[in-house]
């Protein structure tokens, strides 16, 4: 029971504590933003019980410990609320008061010179408190003077021009009020005292442009008013352009002008005319004027160049600034295109032919100007460099497959070449890509039986200038090929006669290698177009004569062609040229050579004996039966051919001596007894043969 009656109590303390440190809310009676010396009461939310404490930017504000409080200054206000009796405190959030301050300015006096202007700005210091973006206004009242007015509307700074038109010293006040923002400050006075001197004047100065390095025109200061002790007070903003100092009094005189830059450079030269008089110094109105200093161009481009012969120059020309540009050449008479007169475009754009072999300098003077100031003329150096002229043959003629072979290039002066050949299908060898040798070097095979052309395009280069292209004709002329047969023979003693022959119109040059086995071969060149040699085979086996033959068509002479000629020996017949044989027996001569040969044989007719062939008869043996019935002996001749290979040997005259058949006459038969004698027996012959020799047998003995 006592722990829920515990529990309750405290329920309710904290409700109560709850309710009582609520946050509190700060209202303000008036605006939080006003003028110095102003202020806004700040009430805080109350409830009975409470302690009120408030603070400025945290800090706690002494003595102000009521649920109100009146603020002015600036700052952060916050009101904290406690109940001690719970305990429990709470803060507010901030209110921010602004106070705008005021201007509090010392009164002042001046005195001027009749015709003056004066401005005074009020600053701060010396019992001065003058807020940022201070205006002011002021209420003014002389008749004596003119120039004075009143001012309504804010100013930054209080100044009039005043003019005295009496003959004695006027006293001017001027009543200012300064107001920061919406905040009024108190009033002050300015009281300024216009002196019966009046301000003296200066006769503003011409303005001048001149170009770098020009001298200035002198300036002479003139006051209309011509007051006597009147001296002119200049400064000058700018001692770069020639004028060294920054300032001076009396009259300026003239001086060398500089411009070390790229651009116009300025002289602010304010000017002031002044005199003092009784301890009053009166400044009149100043004049400015300027010395503007034009800077020179200097040329930026090249003042060289190299072209070749024909080409326009198209040199631009440049300088540092921005210019317009003279330029004119100077003659020369080995070139043509240059401009001898003045041209003033911005760029060199003749076309320059030189006329000579060598280098040729055309020279230009260019002379930049920029805004009227001209600058320093440039000397350009034109070198025209002259264009080749090929000065080789535009035509030869060669022979198809001449190696070596080159055709030389040359100019009318030291030269490169870049070569190149037109595609002919008739002709292989050709570069149809470039070529950059000083000869034309292509082997070139014509591959038809008639002219073939191959044309070349030439194109010489001098020191980077490409001259004219040349077009040069090569006639490839064909070689001949020979046709007649490489192989032949004849028998020894024979005359070769062997034409020669090839596939195109030709002479011919031939020459056999010595053979020693040979005698009639010509060892030294031939012109003929036949193989003429009559050939003697001086063994009795085949030997080959060896001939070099050359085919020339149109100069060009074709491949040499070996040609063999065999030799065969003749027979020589070997065998007996004489025998003899009784008459109706057959001769059966054995015919012999000293090469095997065959034979052909033939009979001379005798009317006294039969049997010889009178025909033709090629058999390797006579034998003819021959016979008679002479008593004397009879000779038959034989003409003998002996052939070995196809070649036949000298005759032979063979003699057959036809010997006559002797007879016996008839002998008487004896018939005898034993032991009886026999008669001789004498033999004889009614033939009559001449040597008849009789030999007889005995069948008994």
């Amino acid at each position: 029971m006592r722990f829920f009656i515990a529990l309750m109590i405290a329920m309710v303390c904290s409700q109560i504590s709850f309710a009582q440190c609520t946050t509190p809310t700060i209202t303000a009676s008036g605006p939080t933003t006003f003028c110095q010396g102003g202020s806004v009461v700040l009430t805080s939310s109350t409830a009975a019980g409470l302690t009120y404490q408030w603070k400025l930017n945290g800090t706690n504000i002494s003595g102000a410990t009521s649920p109100s409080y009146t603020a002015n200054a600036n700052g952060a206000y916050t009101v904290t609320i406690s109940d001690v009796s719970v305990p429990c405190s709470s803060t507010s959030t901030s209110t921010v008061v602004t106070v705008n301050p005021t201007a509090t300015i010392a009164s002042s006096s001046l005195t001027i010179c009749s015709g003056a202007s004066f401005s005074i700005t009020p600053q701060n210091g010396g019992g001065n408190s003058i807020p940022i973006d201070t205006q002011y206004s002021w209420t003014v009242a002389n008749d004596s003077v003119s120039g004075e007015s009143n001012s309504s509307s804010s100013q930054s700074s209080i100044g009039q021009t005043l003019v005295n038109s009496t003959s004695n010293n006027q006293l001017v006040v001027y009543t200012v009020s300064p107001q920061t923002g919406t905040c009024l400050g108190s009033p002050f006075s300015i009281s300024v005292t216009v002196s019966t001197h009046v301000i003296p004047n200066v006769t503003d100065p011409a303005d001048q442009s001149i170009c770098a390095g020009s001298p200035s025109s002198s300036i002479n200061f003139v006051s209309p008013l011509n007051i006597p002790g009147t001296i002119f007070s200049w400064t000058n903003s700018n001692t770069s352009t020639g004028l060294s100092q920054t300032n001076g009094i009396g009259n300026i005189n003239s001086f060398t002008s500089t411009n070390s830059t790229n651009s116009a450079i300025n002289s602010t030269i304010i000017v002031t005319p002044s005199y003092t008089v009784s301890g009053l110094t009166c400044t009149g109105g100043a004049q400015t004027f300027s010395i503007t200093v034009k800077p020179l161009p200097v040329m930026t481009s090249a003042a060289a160049l190299s072209i070749c012969s024909g080409v326009t120059v198209s040199l631009p020309l440049t300088s540092n600034i921005s210019s317009t540009f003279a330029w004119q050449a100077l003659s020369n008479s080995n070139v043509g295109g240059e401009s001898t007169s003045v041209q003033s475009t911005s760029t060199i754009n003749n076309t320059l032919s030189n006329a000579t072999t060598s280098d040729q300098i055309v020279s230009y003077t260019v002379i930049p100007t920029a805004n009227g100031c001209p600058g320093p003329s440039q000397s350009v150096s034109i070198t025209v460099k002259p264009l080749p002229t090929m000065s080789s043959p535009i035509s030869a003629s060669i022979c198809s497959g001449a190696n070596p072979w080159s055709f030389s290039l040359t100019s009318n002066i030291s030269s490169t070449y870049t070569w190149q050949a037109a595609s002919n299908n008739n002709v292989g060898g050709e570069s149809t890509s470039v070529q950059t040798t000083a000869a034309i070097n292509n082997t070139l095979i014509n591959s038809t039986l008639i002219d073939q052309i191959v044309i070349y395009t030439v194109i010489p280069t001098a020191n980077g200038c490409p001259g004219a292209s040349q077009a040069v004709s090569i006639t490839v002329k064909p070689l001949p090929s020979m046709t007649s047969e490489t192989v032949s023979n004849i028998c020894s003693g024979g005359t070769l006669n062997f034409p020669l022959t090839s596939n195109l119109s030709s002479t011919y040059t031939w020459q056999a290698a010595p053979n020693s086995n040979v005698g009639g071969e010509s060892i030294s060149n031939q012109s003929t177009s036949v193989i003429n040699n009559t050939l003697t085979n001086l063994t009795l086996i085949d030997h080959v004569v060896v001939y070099t033959v050359t085919p020339t068509s149109n100069g060009c002479q074709g491949s040499q062609q070996s040609v063999s000629i065999t030799v065969k020996p003749l027979p020589s017949i070997t065998s007996a040229n004489v025998t003899s044989i009784c008459s109706g027996s057959q001769v059966n001569l054995q015919l012999t050579s000293n090469i095997t040969s065959t034979y052909t044989w033939l009979a001379t007719s005798n009317s006294n004996v039969a049997g010889e062939s009178l025909s033709v008869q090629n058999t390797s043996t006579i034998n003819n039966t021959l016979a008679h019935s002479l008593n004397s002996n009879q000779i038959v001749d034989y003409t003998v051919i002996p052939t070995s290979n196809g070649c036949p040997g000298p005759p032979q005259t063979v003699s057959i001596t036809v010997k006559p058949i002797p007879t016996v006459n008839p002998i008487t038969s004896q018939l005898l007894c034993s032991g009886n004698t026999t008669a001789a027996v004498n033999f004889s012959s009614s033939f009559g043969v001449v040597g008849t020799s009789y030999s007889w047998t005995n069948s008994t003995s």
